[in-house]
């Protein structure tokens, strides 16, 4: 299963923004990044920022199209 987690505030993270929205309900803003190596995924909300694993998203999808649960492993 994935597991984001959220940034803590000291910790240092170089990225790339890819690009902004704007929450439809709230009018928050969301900013999506990429760390620099390219393997996280960093969304920024409400002044907070939860990094995503690529690696663990294309375990997940290959576990998805394969119908194996890597719980069943």
């Amino acid at each position: 299963m994935i597991k984001p987690e959220i940034l803590d505030k000291n910790q240092l993270i170089m990225r790339e923004l890819i690009g902004t929205a704007t929450h439809e309900d709230s009018g928050e803003k969301i900013e999506i990044s990429r760390s620099l190596n390219g393997m996280s995924i960093i969304v920024r909300y409400k002044g907070e920022s939860v990094i995503w694993n690529v690696r663990d998203m294309v375990e997940e999808t290959i576990e998805l199209i394969d119908g194996v649960d890597s719980e069943e492993k």
